[in-house]
């Protein structure tokens, strides 16, 4: 499961992300190995820095 968009402030969401990625290839390349279950987040974070 994923959110796609400009989240400024990740700590300040509701969600809590396993891991935050640069783009949804990236995401889609590491899948099998990143340790995120299903049910849980992933943020794909498009032109603005991981904070």
């Amino acid at each position: 499961m994923g959110f796609y968009g400009n989240i400024s402030n990740t700590s300040k969401t509701t969600f809590t992300f396993d891991r935050i990625y640069n783009n949804r290839l990236q995401m889609d390349n590491n899948c099998a190995s990143d340790g995120v279950f299903l049910g849980r987040y992933v943020l794909v974070e498009y032109g603005l820095p991981a904070s």
